[in-house]
């Protein structure tokens, strides 16, 4: 009987590998469901594997999971819940056996395995572990529990520490670990290298903080440096390793079926150097990077590709462009996957491009479209990007020829026109090829946001390849917002205002308007693109559209400081939005609605003057210490200074209007406005044209206090509102003459 038995399970295990090997997963699941649903049933597993039934069903459940994963079928709609499900179901494996060690002597190396699984299971998530936090916890505490195990059977008692947070148990553990490599078996100490491995990218994916990351590098180091006498450990176990009662599946570093069983120590090795180049890179030691590359150049490496690319993106970040392109040929002499060519390409093109070779970025961007991606997802992926890309340098160039540097850009033969056609020719081409792109990509990327029901992949193909290069360098994205508020502020630049502004409009009725690491562009503030749009409806006389987009700003508006430099964000720690207000104010200029525009107007100064009287020197000081650069030199009193002047000015405009009952207040107003900021051109030949037509009025008044007037250099800031807010209406002339009759 149990000879039967015996050879049932024998004939079970045995036609399960074969289906493994040969990636014939449902197959493989069948045949191990059944033997696990007997196993359950049986009580003669003990003499015949030499195995508890309990541990058995553990080692057999194992190697549905990993057959499970590799089988799986992803859609977009379920590729969450797909991933989820299985990782709740490595989670309770792990738990699982953990309990059982209280009572049975389950073997490390299976342990082991189980753990390293359930690992690489959570760090091969669908949509990336940023996106799912709650499941970090789950990971981290897994590892602690396998690390806590190792160093209990090597006798390193681990003493009871207080950490802050996880990880740093995590790299505490994985320290100590480390350091009794050579202690356990060579078995062993491979499986220990990996679930090592995929911890630190764990972390380098999860950004964690540099201290961290320089950790990591350092047990990487330290690892590596005994790489030779784990070779030889590892060598030697598996010559002298007799066969297990249950072969354990597993995730393979380098190929995804990778043979269970299967000894490679040299790719783990690999692996865990691409990982420490990561850290490097992380860290921006760059240089330290291109070293630990440059000693293995030559090996018949199976990473071979990535690390031409890590050394070719080393390179980039150091200015390094020799050898950056040197690394970048080397890159293109290798067999690659569509998806390694766009992205060698996409590098060589923003190292151009950064060179200030804009006409050859523009070809090295095309290549990556001639490549013909072949599924849906990698056009999803790289598609936008390249098209931004592309859309950048015709922009690029345009400014070239804008700037009467027309050398580079009538390189370009894109549309075969001579080099001898005018200038201005070739500046609106480059500009029409410019909004094209930028059009062309926002209809791109609605067809993607339409499309929600296409397969991410019609099997698991994880390639660990492509994820090491997904956390070293995320493959910038470009989404919607993103790009329609590059298309309207193209617009905008070109006078197109209502165009822009619809653009804008649209913009803001987006779902997410958040600016993420990934992006290859970032969005300003919502408040700020409030106020954009704002302006342009106004400029294009869209007074309904422009009033209702203020009106929204003044309820999205919520007091915040913000350590940018740009002038226009440190206006949002105001209690109300000033810069909304003040258009707001202008709408109603323009409409003739002069009670609703005073009534605005009075809102402001209040706003302004409370900020100032008040807040006005702690606010002063935070920003001088926590910002750099522009409002470093602009004083944000200086600022609200200066739009105090504004927003006088237009109350004395609005009471001239109301008729010569208001007179004198107008003429209180000019005051307050020569006192706000003496050295506004509009502000002073108002009130010299007011004096000039208003001779009751005493001529001493035209004196100013000079200690108000100051220079804002509004003409580098980069807020299109605060320039229309700020902007002179004056000419230069004008302002001189009032100083020299003064």
């Amino acid at each position: 009987m149990e000879s039967l038995v015996q050879g049932r399970i024998s004939d079970c295990l045995t036609k399960a590998g074969d289906c493994y090997l040969k990636g014939m997963y449902d197959k493989c699941i069948q045949t191990l469901q059944l033997l696990y649903e007997e196993a359950k049933a049986t009580h003669s597993l003990l003499e015949v594997c030499s195995l508890d039934k309990c541990v058995f069903c553990c080692l057999i459940e194992n190697n549905i999971l990993v057959s499970k994963g590799l089988a799986l079928k992803w859609r977009l709609h379920d590729a969450y819940s797909a991933w989820n499900d299985l990782m709740q179901s490595f989670s309770d494996l792990h738990q699982q056996v953990k309990s059982l060690q209280m009572v049975y002597r389950i073997p490390v190396k299976c342990y082991l395995n189980i753990v390293y699984n359930a690992l690489y299971w959570g760090w091969c998530h669908p949509n990336g572990l940023q996106c799912d936090e709650s499941h970090i916890e789950t990971y981290m505490q897994i590892a602690v529990s396998c690390f806590k195990r190792v160093l209990e059977v090597s006798h390193d008692a681990c003493p009871s520490s207080s950490f802050c947070n996880i990880q740093d148990v995590v790299l505490y553990l994985m320290k100590r670990v480390s350091n009794n490599l050579l202690v356990v078996s060579g078995e062993e100490s491979q499986q220990l290298v990996e679930i090592c491995i995929i911890v630190i990218y764990m972390l380098i994916e999860l950004k964690a903080k540099k201290e961290i990351i320089t950790e990591c590098m350092n047990i990487s180091i330290h690892i590596l440096n005994m790489s030779s006498e784990l070779v030889s450990r590892v060598f030697l176990a598996a010559k002298s390793k007799k066969k297990d009662a249950v072969s354990s599946f597993k995730f393979g570093l380098h190929e995804v079926n990778s043979a269970m069983g299967k000894c490679d120590i040299e790719t783990v090795l690999e692996v865990l150097k691409t990982a420490c180049c990561m850290c490097f890179i992380r860290t921006e030691q760059y240089a330290k990077c291109v070293t630990c590359l440059d000693g293995h150049e030559d090996d018949d490496i199976k990473f071979q590709f990535i690390h031409y690319y890590m050394k070719a993106y080393a390179c980039y970040h150091s200015n390094d462009a020799e050898a950056c392109l040197l690394s970048l040929l080397k890159l293109e002499s290798v067999p690659l996957s569509t998806q390694m060519k766009v992205r060698g390409h996409l590098l060589h093109g923003s190292l151009l491009a950064k060179q200030g070779r804009h006409s050859e970025a523009l070809q090295e961007f095309f290549k990556s479209l001639s490549i013909g991606l072949q599924n849906t997802q990698e056009k999803k992926d790289f598609y936008p990007v390249t098209l931004y890309h592309i859309a950048e340098e015709y922009g690029a160039l345009h400014c070239m020829c804008k700037a009467h540097s027309p050398s580079d850009a009538e390189t370009v033969q894109n549309h075969g026109k001579s080099s001898s056609r005018q200038t201005e020719l070739l500046q609106a081409l480059l500009l029409s090829d410019h909004l094209d792109t930028l059009q062309h990509l926002v209809q791109v990327l609605k067809d993607n946001d339409d499309d929600e029901e296409f397969a991410v992949h019609t099997n698991f193909t994880f390639s660990i390849q492509l994820k090491i290069l997904k956390n070293l360098h995320p493959q910038p994205e470009i989404n919607l917002p993103v790009a329609l508020f590059k298309l309207a502020t193209t617009l905008a630049a070109n006078g197109n205002y209502s165009s822009a502004g619809k653009m804008l409009t649209e913009l803001l009725t987006q779902p997410d308007l958040q600016s993420l690491p990934s992006l290859v562009a970032q969005l300003p503030h919502v408040s700020v693109i409030y106020h954009s749009a704002a302006v342009l409806l106004l400029r294009s006389n869209e007074l309904d559209q422009a009033q209702h987009l203020c009106r929204q700003a003044i309820s999205y508006h919520s007091s915040k400081s913000y350590s940018s430099t740009d002038m226009e964000y440190c206006l949002l720690c105001l209690e109300d939005d000033l810069i909304a207000l003040m258009l707001l104010a202008q709408v109603h200029k323009h409409k003739g609605d002069e009670i609703e525009e005073s009534e605005i107007l009075d809102r402001c100064l209040r706003l302004v003057n409370n900020y100032i009287r008040n807040e006005g020197s702690v606010k002063y000081t935070a920003v001088q210490e926590e910002a750099e650069g522009v409002i470093c030199e602009t004083n944000i009193i200086h600022l609200l200074s200066a739009l105090a002047a504004k927003l006088h000015l237009q109350k004395a405009q609005n009471y001239l209007r109301r008729g010569r009952a208001f007179q004198n207040d107008s003429f209180f107003e000019l005051k307050q406005a020569l006192l706000c900021n003496s050295g506004d051109q509009d502000v002073a030949s108002s009130y010299k044209r007011f004096l000039h037509e208003n001779h009751q009025y005493p001529g001493h008044d035209k004196s100013m206090p000079q200690n108000q007037s100051f220079e804002l250099h509004i003409e580098n800031c980069s807020s299109l509102a605060l320039k229309h807010l700020l902007q002179s209406q004056t000419s230069e002339e004008s302002y001189v003459d009032f100083f020299l009759e003064s």
